[in-house]
């Protein structure tokens, strides 16, 4: 600091001075500050206290209501929005079973105090499964691959993975049948128990 101090009061600064041609810039020296919360980039914590979803909820449910005062008695009359509910479950997948959120369904349709049930049922297992082959067809020859798109085939890649597969294969057979032989050996091997 006393290089920096020293290097600004030879060209005409003094303390309390601004920075800059016209001395209005920063007065202060910058410091740096430490970060001791958890928040992120743009968190707002007041956030929490302020946003009030549940009263906005409140508010749209409240202003589809219109009360009217007919001579000695109040009716009830809502608009004619419309708000999408559904009832129906949905069958969990081995896969989404640990999931926390899931998908909803359109069931109904609730239209003021009446509920209209919806005609098309839809069912969530009814996935066809389909191999690789009529897929790759169904593709028109695409691959995943970024390279298949330009013509290459890593063929050689695959011969190679083909003949280790097939070595494997043949130790796996072998080791097979050397086992069989000893076990055959093994049970006509049985000690006579002494007496």
């Amino acid at each position: 600091m006393d290089f920096a101090r020293k290097q600004l009061e030879k060209y005409g600064w003094a303390e309390g001075e601004g920075l800059g041609k016209n001395r209005d810039g920063i007065s202060k020296p910058l410091r740096p500050k430490l970060k001791f919360d958890n928040a992120g980039l743009g968190h707002d914590i007041s956030q929490e206290f302020t946003d009030d979803w549940w009263r906005k909820l409140y508010d749209e449910a409240a202003s589809n209501v219109v009360t009217k005062k007919e001579n000695d008695s109040v009716v009830l009359e809502t608009k004619n929005e419309t708000i999408e509910i559904n009832k129906r479950k949905r069958k969990k997948s081995k896969r989404e079973k640990g999931e926390m959120y899931e998908g909803f369904i359109k069931t109904a349709e609730l239209n003021g105090l009446s509920e209209k049930n919806l005609n098309d049922s839809v069912d969530c297992d009814s996935v066809t499964k389909i191999s690789n082959e009529e897929l790759f067809k169904i593709c028109g020859g695409r691959t995943i691959h970024k390279g298949a798109r330009h013509g290459l085939k890593m063929s050689a890649k695959l011969a190679r993975l083909q003949e280790h597969e097939s070595s494997i294969m043949a130790t796996l057979e072998s080791s097979n049948i050397s086992d069989e032989v000893e076990t055959k050996t093994k049970t006509k091997k049985k000690k006579k128990s002494k007496k």
